[in-house]
């Protein structure tokens, strides 16, 4: 089952599309990256899914739901957390849950529950204004919990965080995705974070789709090695694999190949009397993948 679909999905300002043709399958509880550059159309797509921007053609469903027919319905049961979250300032983390509890007529003990999720318990009583900009951003996922949601869609949830606030978020999202069973779609500019939480990733660029599916594909479809062997005699060893992409780096023989072919190089240099000492490899990261895919095409404004 999709939680998310899109077919067509276009958004036009003056004849400037930041969003195009955009056809969009997000599965069902599992965390999935959203990417793209700066202007890529990412926050415009998050706006119109969730009813905030008016899409100029194509359709929307959530829930396998049409959002043009079911608007009320579904949005009750998402959650989100779109550029930075909006609190009042002069009131605390509880008072500000409780104005939310009033809106969404829950239970008392929601407050004490998301809370306790976030890990802000005892500031509860502490006044936003003097919050660090992580437990803001904690307080912002607290409010998008507080409707029991299905699905929760978050633009940038890490962005200005330090490695410890980052760290604390991946974890709460991985715990909110396996212990409640939240469908949870983060777009999001740290890749790694993408790499290190997510099975299933979008990738636009220009307001078109370049990629969606596992990452683990992704990764398997671009992914290079940088493939270091430590030989008795690395010039040698370069001109015996010749039919390979190699280069000497220092003391070592770089060849940039697929794994697959790590025992064939091998083999190759053995049978021809090189004494192989040691290889090692690097992986292709998500980031470089990215650079690859969108290096050649220049951004648009942010929209």
């Amino acid at each position: 089952m999709c939680v998310i679909q899109t077919k067509n999905l276009t958004k036009e300002f003056k004849g400037f599309k930041a969003v195009d043709n955009l056809n969009l399958t997000i599965p069902n509880g599992e965390i999935s990256g959203f990417l793209g550059p700066n202007g890529s159309g990412k926050t415009t797509t998050i706006r119109m899914l969730l009813g905030l921007a008016e899409k100029t053609s194509g359709d929307i469903k959530l829930f396998n739901k049409s959002l043009k027919t079911h608007k009320s319905e579904i949005l009750s049961n998402v959650g989100a957390l779109v550029d930075s979250p909006s609190f009042y300032e002069h009131l605390s983390g509880f008072e500000n849950l409780k104005i939310m509890q009033l809106v969404h007529n829950c239970d008392d003990t929601k407050i004490q529950e998301v809370l306790s999720i976030v890990e802000l318990t005892e500031a509860a009583n502490k006044k936003v204004k003097d919050y660090s900009l992580g437990m803001k951003q904690r307080l912002g996922i607290a409010i998008a919990l507080m409707n029991d949601p299905k699905l929760l869609i978050l633009d940038e949830p890490t962005n200005g965080l330090d490695p410890n606030g980052i760290k604390k978020m991946r974890e709460l999202l991985i715990m909110l995705s396996q212990r409640k069973r939240i469908s949870i779609v983060v777009s999001s500019h740290n890749l790694f974070e993408i790499e290190n939480m997510c099975n299933y990733v979008c990738l636009i660029n220009k307001g078109t789709l370049l990629y969606q599916g596992e990452l683990k594909s992704l990764l398997n479809k671009y992914a290079q090695h940088n493939v270091f062997f430590n030989t008795s005699d690395n010039t040698t060893a370069k001109n015996i694999l010749k039919d390979y992409n190699t280069n000497i780096r220092g003391d070592k023989l770089n060849v940039n190949t697929q794994l697959s072919e790590i025992p064939k190089i091998n083999k190759i240099l053995v049978t021809n009397n090189m004494d192989v000492f040691e290889i090692t490899h690097e992986k292709t990261s998500l980031e470089d993948i990215f650079l690859k895919l969108t290096e050649k095409k220049e951004p648009k404004k942010n929209v």
